[in-house]
């Protein structure tokens, strides 16, 4: 069977990275930290709201065809509710003003726990219970809510600009901060199997466990940069081994315009290239995040093609279809959307890579991981394996049990993590796929998931599976940042 070459991979890849993640010198994540709340979604909760709303089933379901991506209204918000819960997808997409944001704070039934939320700030939260050494975090606004959800540990670190113009590195819990509003984002979960019947012609399973968010964060939509980075871009760069940027999704165009939208773009990948400047090394990761106004992704690829600024890119595959379109892929990005053939994926991830010049690009889907590594830039390919391991190890442990992660508890918990494990679809699916095109040795593939193709090592990996995974929230952060230090870690201990 082919699972038993897996088993042993999967349980050799921690204890190796473990002892490589010393090498990491520091890792920086930003841009989007902010507090989540949450929201657990029944079928008779949605069909409160319809009724309260006095929202027409069939209308309902013209709109989530029409797939609007943003909130104005509270109906809004059901119609990306209901999107996700019948299609088991998840979305974000941004509530448009203050008048509908309260209106579902005070309507809903939010649960009083508040837990960290935004790419950067999931990361971070990540990054620091797997002990990095140094974890530099941009947070735009630091509500009293939100520092006592960052770790009492010391490695993680705000930048700040003093009077004097020096750069110091506060903890989150004491640093200053130019804003400390507090607007929670709602993420709605919805379990696997769960049914809603709208009428006697419209009822819905819920396909798979997942969520809906929806942000009202004016902070971090105006993707304003923190002194403390903006000044000292040169002084972290010397200090980290590699940046991870995310939260452009957030920005607002709809008050400020495109072209207001493409300079703070533009700015903001203008400090990278200092950054960049000031240490070669460095390796810049865009963490994408579904864009549902397609404006504002056309402005950041467009810029990132001009400036050739991104070494790497992660993403899942809706996020990879969204990309795609604005490339004008537009055939392979409505196949992606439409059937996410593992074909397609594939193909698409490659024309991403090249349209981006990357050196690395990641994708995370359900079943599988693939990476595409510049063969110049990077050989050693089992390693390039192991941090995919060790990254769907972490992620697997962290669903299974919703604790924070811990090495040393993921390690005594193997067993119990792989007793059920089997090759996934989608990875037997890419195997026929890369066999039928590239004529590879598919039965030596399908024991270590490494070949190359157009000049690049490409890795795939089947997952962990989880079946009913206590959390869903920040999974997908959770595999791309810690695959990115594994690699990272990997890489300089070839340099010892």
């Amino acid at each position: 069977m082919v699972e038993t070459s897996w088993i042993p991979l999967y349980k050799k890849s921690i204890d190796e990275v473990a002892i490589n993640l010393p090498n990491l010198e520091g890792i920086l994540v930003g841009l989007n930290v902010n507090v989540d709340a949450i929201l657990f979604v029944t079928p008779e909760l949605i069909l409160q709201l319809i009724k309260k709303l006095e929202i027409d089933p069939n209308d309902l379901v013209q709109r989530i065809k029409e797939w609007k991506g943003i909130i104005e209204t509270p109906s809004d918000f059901v119609t990306g509710l209901c999107g996700c819960f019948s299609k088991g997808k998840a979305s974000e997409w941004i509530i448009q003003n203050k008048k509908t944001y309260d209106y579902l704070l005070h309507n809903l039934p939010i649960e009083t726990e508040l837990r960290m939320g935004g790419q950067a700030g999931i990361m971070s939260e990540i990054l620091t219970q797997i002990d990095i050494s140094n974890i530099y975090v941009h947070a735009t606004s630091l509500s009293k809510e939100l520092r006592e959800l960052f770790s009492e540990k010391e490695s993680i670190k705000i930048p700040v600009l003093k009077d004097n113009l020096k750069i110091t590195f506060e903890h989150p819990k004491t640093a200053e901060s130019e804003f400390e509003d507090l607007y929670l984002h709602i993420i709605s979960e919805f379990d696997k199997g769960d049914e809603l019947q709208l009428t006697k012609n419209i009822k819905w399973k819920c396909p798979r466990d997942n969520r809906f968010i929806a942000t009202f964060d004016p902070p971090n939509s105006k993707l304003d940069l923190i002194k403390g980075f903006e000044h000292g871009i040169e002084t972290l760069a010397n200090k980290c081994d590699g940046f991870i940027i995310s939260g452009f999704h957030m920005l607002e165009i709809t008050n400020n315009g495109i072209e207001s939208v493409r300079e703070k773009i533009s700015n903001i990948l203008d400090i990278l290239s200092q950054a960049k400047k000031a240490n070669p090394k460095l390796l810049l990761q865009l963490e994408l995040c579904s864009t549902k106004n397609k404006e504002i992704l056309q402005q950041l690829i467009s810029l990132s093609i001009e400036r050739k600024i991104w070494d790497s890119l992660s993403c899942n595959e809706r996020e990879l279809g969204e990309i795609l379109e604005v490339l004008d892929y537009r055939k392979l990005a409505k196949a992606i959307k439409q059937h996410c053939n593992q074909r397609d994926i594939i193909e698409g991830c490659l024309e991403v890579s090249k349209s981006l010049l990357l050196k690395r690009f990641h994708l995370h889907e359900f079943g599988c991981y693939i990476l595409l590594a510049d063969k110049d830039q990077f050989d050693a390919p089992e390693k390039l394996t192991k941090s995919l391991l060790f990254s769907s190890l972490l992620t697997a442990f962290r669903a299974n049990t919703g604790e924070n992660l811990e090495l040393k508890k993921v390690q005594e918990n193997l067993t119990d993590l792989l007793f059920n494990f089997k090759v996934t679809s989608q990875f037997t699916q890419i195997a026929e796929y890369l066999d039928e095109k590239y004529s590879i040795d598919r039965a030596e593939f399908l024991k270590n998931g490494r070949t190359i193709i157009d000049n690049y090592h490409l890795i795939v990996i089947p997952t962990i599976i989880i079946d009913q995974p206590r959390i869903t929230v920040g999974l997908g952060d959770t595999v791309s940042s810690t695959a990115l230090v594994a690699q990272l870690a990997m890489q300089k201990s070839n340099l010892e």
